[in-house]
């Protein structure tokens, strides 16, 4: 069985990963012709961490930011499935101090970023689902 400590580790790295990939990809506010579409980011991100590891890493993230309404409760729905049990009871006792400890970097990546992610990976995973 994971311990709590090793899944929050095994998290932790993949959200810096995330981060790197949108450092990489999504461009700044003065930057509109180099950047890559939710699709392209989702699809990358698929790519380099699975459909299972990306959903858990975005639900904790999510569940983090459970207050921000620019994640769209549809995709927390989505989501909530792929939330480790030992993560929501470290959520549950002390929220953001838990959770910025562990994750760190978590507002590297606006939450509007993050939804247009998840919206993307949703029809992602549909599609590709679909043709297996």
């Amino acid at each position: 069985m994971i311990t709590t400590r090793e899944e929050w580790t095994r998290i932790s790295n993949n959200w810096e990963r995330i981060v790197e990939v949108f450092n990489a990809k999504v461009p700044d506010s003065n930057d509109t012709k180099n950047g890559a579409t939710p699709d392209d980011v989702a699809r990358h991100l698929t790519e380099l961490l699975g459909f299972d590891t990306l959903k858990e890493t975005l639900a904790v993230v999510c569940e983090a930011k459970k207050h921000d309404g620019r994640i769209y409760n549809e995709n927390r729905t989505y989501l909530r499935p792929s939330l480790p049990s030992s993560v929501v009871s470290d959520l549950a006792e002390d929220e953001m101090v838990i959770v910025k400890a562990r994750l760190g970097h978590l507002d590297d990546i606006h939450p509007t970023h993050i939804n247009q992610t998840i919206s993307a990976l949703k029809k992602f995973e549909e599609i590709t689902r679909s043709i297996r």
